[in-house]
Parts: structure tokens; sequence; C-alpha cells
């Protein structure tokens, strides 16, 4: 009889502490069908006010992170944000900006370049960011881009250096560089080989005659940055992940360090928004085990007594952009439900509205209580949204 009673009492209180578990979620989650919603709006100027950088990590390639992306900066104006920092290198950012604030007609203009470059600038040759990025530019907003040159960019750096040059022994040296990378893009869909865009016959011998050409800082800095992202590239291609991971972590922060000087020029603690891949905005070590962007973010935010804001946003299901040339087709279906938290999945279960909301940081004193991924995901970030039903990014070239 004794024995028996141990055992109820023992279910009973296992009982309660799962029910419990549950309801801890609960209580710091809710539901919205719609970002406007004034209860969304409401939790997210709470903790917008008083941080100087807010970090949103994406799942690529569908819509709505962009559409949360703007929600943020609107209400980020009123607490003095205005910058945009995208997963691009800063010539990719600027063409982007450029197009923005002097086109008459930008979404022309961007499509004229994604029909002459396709692919060029990764995770934006789509038509939904457009109203985003018009967003910035109508409040006077400045885009940065800190990552390295993409993979099939160099003709839209070559490009750019044929237009931004006055040197005549350099442009006369990039016009056929970039005719011959025009081409070798071509072969690269045509054959669906990794191996054939103009980055791997950039060489170190090419990378000297070129520097010995210039006659500007700008000029050498956009010859070193075609460099450096071709051994980060070598690095992934021969297995080198940690290298590859960790030297892309030290590019980002250099070049988010040349922006800020010179923003602090005008304003001692400028306020950034960043739309970066999820991995880049963990803070501490990231899946690649690397200190990135985010966790150098973080300490500068609390150096200006401020404090940086981690967001995280994927789809829990529907329909994603692969944004690669190479893949046989450009849309996808997805379902994350198997990769997500036990805790998450009993929250989505029935879910009809549109997006869950989890507040992680009253969470971070119970993480025993949680399932080994939900605690990383409560350390790591301080929001996570979940977006069902996802529409994937459309192409410009469907205009």
């Amino acid at each position: 009889m004794k024995t028996k009673i141990i055992v109820i009492i023992y279910f009973t209180l296992t009982l309660n502490n799962l029910v419990a578990q549950s309801n801890i979620l609960k209580d710091n989650s809710f539901t919205v069908t719609k970002l406007s919603s004034e209860k969304l709006q409401t939790f997210l100027k709470n903790k917008i006010e008083g941080s100087q950088f807010i970090m949103l990590g994406e799942q690529h390639g569908i819509k709505e992170v962009g559409e949360i992306t703007n929600e943020l900066y609107n209400i980020g104006l009123e607490y003095g944000y205005n910058t945009l920092c995208i997963e691009t290198d800063p010539i990719a950012a600027k063409t982007i900006e450029t197009i923005f604030s002097k086109s008459k007609n930008p979404k022309k203009a961007l499509s004229e370049l994604y029909q002459e470059y396709p692919y060029t600038i990764p995770f934006y040759n789509n038509r939904n960011d457009i109203k985003l990025f018009e967003n910035i530019i109508n409040h006077k907003g400045k885009i940065w881009g800190i990552d390295q040159v993409f993979m099939v960019e160099f003709r839209l750096i070559f490009d750019y250096l044929l237009k931004n040059t006055s040197n005549k022994q350099l442009k006369k040296a990039i016009e056929p560089l970039l005719i011959e990378a025009k081409n070798n893009y071509k072969t690269a869909v045509e054959e669906k080989n990794y191996m054939a865009p103009y980055i791997f016959k950039y060489s170190d011998e090419l990378h000297k005659e070129l520097l010995a050409l210039c006659h500007t800082e700008e000029e050498k800095a956009i010859l070193i940055s075609l460099k450096a992202t071709k051994e980060i590239y070598l690095h992934n291609f021969q297995k080198r992940y940690y290298l590859n991971n960790n030297e892309r972590a030290k590019l980002m922060k250099n070049n988010f360090l040349n922006y800020y000087k010179e923003a602090t020029l005008n304003k001692k603690t400028p306020k950034v928004l960043f739309k970066l891949g999820a991995n880049h905005v963990k803070k501490g070590l990231n899946n690649t085990n690397v200190f990135d962007i985010s966790n150098m973010i973080s300490e500068l935010a609390i150096i200006n007594g401020k404090k940086s804001l981690h967001i995280y946003a994927t789809g829990i299901n529907g329909m994603k952009n692969m944004g690669n040339p190479f893949a046989p087709v450009s849309v996808v279906p997805f379902d994350n439900t198997k990769d997500l938290p036990k805790e998450v999945l009993e929250n989505i279960e029935g879910l009809k509205e549109k997006y869950l909301i989890i507040n992680t940081v009253p969470l971070r004193s119970i993480t025993h209580k949680l399932s080994k991924e939900m605690e990383t995901l409560v350390l790591k970030y301080d929001i996570l949204i979940y977006i069902k039903d996802c529409e994937a990014l459309e192409d410009l070239e469907t205009d």
C-alpha cells in the first residue's frame, strides 16, 4: 500500500511538473494574425526602448521576414534608428541604396540590374523587399553591407569599378575580366557547375597586377575584398569549415566597424537594425563554434551603456525561395516542425494565428525545466518569432 502511494505521488508530481513546464512557455508567449497588432507593437516598443542595436536573424527565402524588418524599422524610428545593416558586401549595399535614392523607378532599375546580372546580390534579388528599401530611403536612412562579396558577384564588382573610376589603366585591365566573368556565370548555370564562376580564376598574380594599377584607397579596398572572399569560399569548398566561418565573422566585424566609426563622427551611439541569417545573430558561440558579429554587437552595446536585442524569425511551414542559380527550381515547400523544440511544438499545435511570439528573457532563470534545444534558443535570442504558412520571395525576373 505504501509503495502504491509513493508511485501515485511521484506520478502526480511528474504530471504537475509537465503541465507547469508547458505553461511556462504559454505565460511568456502570445499569438497574432497581423504584425500591426497593438499587442505586438507594444511588446516590441518595450523591448526596443533603451537599445542601440536590433539584430533580426532570419530564415532566408521567405517574404514575411522582410515585413517584420519593416515593422521593426518603423518602430525604431521613434527611438533614433535609421540604418539597416544587411548580409551583403558594401558594394552591393551601396548599389541598392543608390538605386532607391536616385532612380525615379527603383523597382524597374532593380529589375534591370537583375536581368543584366542575375543573382548578383544575395537575398535581395526579389520584389518583396522593395517596400523595405523604399521605406528606408524615404526616411533618409542608410543601408550598410558587412558581408563578403557573393560567389557570383564579381560581375557586379567589375561593373562598379568600370563605372566609378577615372583610372584608365585599371579600366582597361578590368574590361576583359567583366566579359569573362559574364561568360563564366553563364557556363556555371547551364552546366550546374559550382566551380565555373569567375571567383576561382581570381589569382594572386592577377590581384597583385590590379593593385599596382590602383590610384585610390577605395579601388584597393574593393580588390582586397575580392581576394578575401575567394579565400573564404575556398575554405568552405576544401572543407575547412571553421576557418571559413571564422574568417567570414572577422570580415563582418571589420566591415561593420568601418561604417560605425564613420557614423560616430556625427552621433555618439548610432543605432542600427540588422537583418542577417539566424546563425549570425546568436549571442555567444553560434552553430559553427564562432563568436560572430552578434557577439561583438552585444558587447559594444554594453560598453555604451545600452542593450542589443536579438530576434529569431523562422517559418513553421510554407514555401521558400532557394535564392540559388544552381537549384533545379527556385521555389520549394518546407516544413520545419521536425527541427522545433518540443515546447514550441506544443504551442503551435492547432495554431490559428499567423505568428507565435515568445519572450525568452523570463525563461532564462528556469532553463533547467526546458529541453536542451529550447534552452539554447532561450539563451541565444531575446525574442523568437515562428511564422505559419510562409510565402516565398518572388524573383525580380517574374516582372
